[in-house]
């Protein structure tokens, strides 16, 4: 069963994608977790779209982070047992 998200959650979505756009970036954690804004052209429509990612771990560094993850906002671990795919976990690294 996939996860219903709430009209107030991609309500905050949209806010915070647009507040990244706004500021370049430099502002755009979710709560303890830093963000990366990517932008991807539709295939078919050919229209631009953002999505909020956080680059993806795997070992015991990932359970170490998802540990840390699911203690900051425990939805997390609902959202981890209501899907059939295993959540990604990444890391951004300032250059």
């Amino acid at each position: 069963m996939a996860v219903r998200i709430g009209a107030p959650l991609r309500l905050f979505w949209r806010i915070h994608r647009a507040f990244m756009r706004v500021t370049g970036g430099r502002f755009g954690r979710v709560g303890a977790m830093p963000a990366l804004l990517l932008t991807t052209r539709g295939r078919k429509s050919g229209e631009k779209r953002d999505v909020a990612l956080n680059h993806v771990l795997d070992g015991a560094r990932r359970e170490q982070l998802w540990s840390r993850i699911v203690q900051l906002d425990p939805a997390y671990a609902e959202y981890q047992r209501r899907t059939k795919r295993r959540l990604a976990v990444v890391v951004l690294d300032p250059i």
